[in-house]
């Protein structure tokens, strides 16, 4: 038997969803080289003539930028049509779900615009009108959050309106609750449910800001994706490189001034803390999500005129000589500082502004990531991997691991 207590939670929980069924470039940008600082980390410094790379290979590099900028037009266009349709699946998913307390917020590629142009999954995010009262029954009474996450699953295997493939899945222990839903027309769609910093709501929103602050962010993130795929460093699900890293990766390049005179991101909790601060509440976070992304960021105009495929090569040139033993990427203070770790327990040590702790948690991404930028600067020198994207058809068969890194 349950307790009065347990069967309040529950009736709680139903409240939030609907009645369950009986059945389940400036010129001095130009001439920089790459000189590493004594904490490991990087710095371009003015009056040096320009990468070596960039002389020699100048042609494939404007090759490259030919192409990230046709991709990011195809996506942009993509992008426009993609929404129309999934905002459709994800209308008739609230539809079913919620009650009028509470509703299902697009998070991630759906919401910032950087998924790929077939169609990424859908993540949403389950949002209720009361947020603190409902993060306390979700967070510290389990019988809610079971009642809550099953009371999803039945609505969704018992409407008439939502086809799906197979029965929902509950990912109850995970850092991130989830309900996962398999579509009948191969679409997957994850529902998570918020932590105490609405993390997901936020990351989302800090993404987007950064996308309509400059077109490059955009176009340097869509190539870092595919290469670090292709050279085997991104794979969330086996412990590598997220999307999420690889975005922060870029920002923290573009946005730090001891990399450029002038930057090509801002520090937008600095620059714009009314969109982006940790402080705005929830419910102001999911206002500016509801509104659609522009091509300017009001407030900001970068004075780099440099072009994409040039910014390709300097990141890679970048990360590979970047000490990730001892250095912390800050993108809310748009800096990376001297933090030593030991060596049993080395992490890549990226903060995004609402996260104390690394937003990478597996210790397999160093080794990953250590590989993939060495084996691409090491392919960079010898004129290979420029221009060879998407499909990076010339990837090195066997490279060296961690060349150039210091972990101690």
């Amino acid at each position: 038997m349950l307790s009065q207590t347990t069967r309040q939670f529950c009736r709680n929980a139903r409240r939030l969803v609907k009645s369950t069924p009986t059945h389940r470039k400036s010129n001095n940008d130009r001439q920089r080289s790459v000189n590493a600082l004594p904490d490991g980390r990087v710095t371009l410094h003015s009056g040096d003539m320009k990468l070596k790379i960039e002389t020699e290979y100048e042609g494939k590099i404007s090759a490259l930028t030919k192409k990230l900028l046709r991709a990011d037009k195809k996506r942009r266009e993509g992008y426009a049509k993609l929404v129309q349709e999934r905002s459709a699946v994800v209308a008739q998913l609230q539809k079913v779900i919620c009650a009028s307390s509470s509703r299902l917020i697009p998070v991630g590629s759906l919401a910032n615009s950087l998924g790929s142009v077939e169609g990424s999954d859908i993540d949403l995010c389950f949002v209720a009108e009361k947020h603190d009262e409902f993060l306390r029954a979700f967070n510290d009474h389990p019988n809610f959050k079971i009642a809550l996450m099953r009371s999803v699953a039945d609505l969704l295997e018992g409407s008439s309106e939502v086809k799906l493939k197979s029965e929902c899945q509950l990912v109850m222990r995970s850092r991130i609750p989830l309900v996962i839903v398999n579509l009948a027309n191969g679409v997957s769609v994850d529902i998570q449910f918020p932590n105490a910093t609405f993390q997901a709501v936020r990351n989302t929103n800090l993404i987007r800001h950064y996308v309509m602050a400059d077109k490059r962010f955009a176009q340097l993130y869509i190539w870092a994706r595919q290469l670090f795929t292709a050279l085997g460093a991104k794979n969330s699900k086996q412990g590598l490189l997220s999307s999420y890293h690889i975005m922060l990766l870029v920002v923290h390049f573009l946005q730090c001034k001891h990399i450029f005179s002038e930057p090509v991101l801002p520090v937008l909790t600095q620059t714009h803390p009314h969109l982006v601060s940790r402080e705005l509440p929830p419910s102001e976070v999911i206002k500016l999500l509801d509104q659609p992304i522009t091509d300017q960021l009001e407030g900001w105009q970068s004075q780099n005129n440099m072009q994409v495929g040039v910014l390709a090569v300097r990141m890679i040139e970048y990360y590979s000589r970047f000490n990730v033993g001892n250095t912390v990427i800050d993108i809310g203070r748009g800096r990376a500082m001297r933090r030593r770790q030991t060596p049993y327990n080395r992490k890549l040590q990226v903060l995004d502004p609402y996260s104390r702790v690394t937003v990478c948690h597996s210790r397999g991404i160093v080794d990953a990531f250590c590989h993939a930028v060495t084996s691409a600067h090491e392919a960079f020198r010898s004129g290979t991997l420029i221009d060879s994207y998407p499909v990076f058809d010339d990837v090195p068969e066997r490279t060296s691991r961690n060349a150039g890194h210091t972990f101690d």
